[in-house]
């Protein structure tokens, strides 16, 4: 009973495997026999071009090369060229004989073979001076021409507060340099040492100790009392007290 149901199983097996080779066989051959008559269709079409050509070519080398003479003796002959016309020179020298009604403004005339010709001058030098006399604001890409530097994005006013504001300046400026030169024409010596104590026979002035004959910012110490000193400035002696 196993033997036979192991049979069946295996028939079954090769029955499911079989099928689809069956099938696949069946695709693969009549994909080859589809290909293979592509293939053939092709190559009759491209030898039946080709041999057509030629076979149309051939008959119409041949009606070339038969074209009988009688043709080519039958071509017209180029046309003789026209007889040239006579030439007019007595006419020329008699018009050249006419007196002219009077010689314009920078023009000569000569005579050439019996004719006159007349030379006119060129206006070209005039276009070139007029084209250099072009000023240089009508070219291209200039034609914009401030009259004044003034910058377009301030207002009179803030213009006059710019100039007030410079003026100011210079007039604070002014009277600084007004002040410390009166100051410094006008300070005595009592004004130039600061007198801040008194040790001994030293004194402490601007934060230095001195003795008596010491010379301190132009000030000559010329005695140290208890509580003050006497000094000398630009020949004038005066006392300063320790305060």
């Amino acid at each position: 009973m196993k033997n036979f149901s192991g049979w069946i199983a295996w028939f079954l097996l090769a029955a499911v495997l079989v099928v689809p080779s069956f099938l696949f066989y069946n695709w693969w051959i009549d994909k080859s026999v589809k290909e293979a008559a592509a293939q053939a269709s092709v190559q009759s079409v491209s030898a039946a071009g080709i041999f057509g050509r030629s076979q149309d070519a051939a008959p119409s080398v041949q009606a070339a090369s038969t074209v009988p003479a009688a043709a080519v003796s039958a071509i017209p002959a180029p046309a003789a060229e026209p007889p040239a016309p006579p030439k007019e020179t007595p006419r020329l020298q008699e018009t050249a004989r006419v007196p002219a009604a009077g010689p314009e403004p920078g023009r000569r005339d000569f005579t050439v073979g019996g004719g006159t010709q007349v030379l006119r001058p060129s206006s070209a030098p005039v276009q070139e001076a007029a084209a250099e006399r072009v000023p240089a604001k009508t070219a291209a890409g200039s034609y914009f021409s401030p009259k004044s530097a003034r910058d377009p994005m301030l207002s009179p006013e803030d213009y006059q507060k710019m100039k007030d504001e410079e003026a100011q300046r210079l007039e604070t400026e002014r009277q600084r340099r007004l002040t410390l030169a009166r100051q410094l024409k006008e300070s005595s010596g009592e004004t130039r040492i600061k007198l801040q104590g008194i040790v001994g026979n030293s004194a402490i002035v601007n934060g230095e100790m001195h003795l008596a004959g010491d010379t301190v910012a132009g000030v000559k110490l010329l005695k140290i009392g208890p509580n003050y000193v006497i000094g000398e400035y630009k020949g004038k002696r005066f006392k300063k007290i320790l305060r």
